[in-house]
């Protein structure tokens, strides 16, 4: 089951992430492996394990890979056009965010997602700030059963409709 928070307008068609997307693998050393848990139980801070992106002139995807859910709050800014999404209980992968690097940065140049980066917050949580060409909308999903993704969105912002 996975619970989907989208904003978007009415009637517009959700976009999907296509199987070519682009993946930032993270080997298996570098991810942190949980205290043991009783049976069933998940780990207590979830682990950011790798990144995939996807990016098409409509639309760009992006999809984190973690190992457990989270919660997560979203938010849009201006000037320069992002948006944001902080991750509770969540730390990144050492490959991702080596000792000392402070931000995981990934530059595309191209497209709606002009950049990525992720940064650690104080209060154990992360950010995932995507930087955009433009004005977008953006919707995510955030899966409750394995595998543990969040699903992120973008499409360009539809002109607002102009009345005669």
């Amino acid at each position: 089951m996975a619970l989907r928070m989208t904003r978007t307008v009415k009637n517009q068609p959700q976009v999907s992430v296509p199987p070519s997307a682009v993946r930032v693998p993270v080997p298996q050393s570098a991810i942190r492996v949980p205290a043991p848990t009783p049976a069933g139980k998940l780990p207590e801070t979830a682990t950011l394990k790798f990144l995939r992106y996807s990016s098409k002139p409509a639309f760009t995807a992006v999809e984190l890979e973690l190992d457990r859910p989270v919660v997560v709050r979203a938010n849009a800014l201006h000037d320069p056009e992002r948006v944001y999404f902080d991750l509770s209980d969540t730390s990144i992968a050492a490959t991702l965010n080596p000792p000392g690097a402070g931000t995981f940065k990934l530059l595309l140049g191209e497209g709606l997602v002009q950049g990525i980066r992720i940064a650690k917050k104080p209060e154990s949580s992360i950010r995932v700030a995507l930087d955009l060409s433009q004005s977008c909308r953006y919707g995510f999903i955030m899966s409750q059963s394995p595998p543990y993704r969040l699903v992120i969105e973008v499409e360009p912002q539809l002109p607002a409709e102009t009345t005669p």
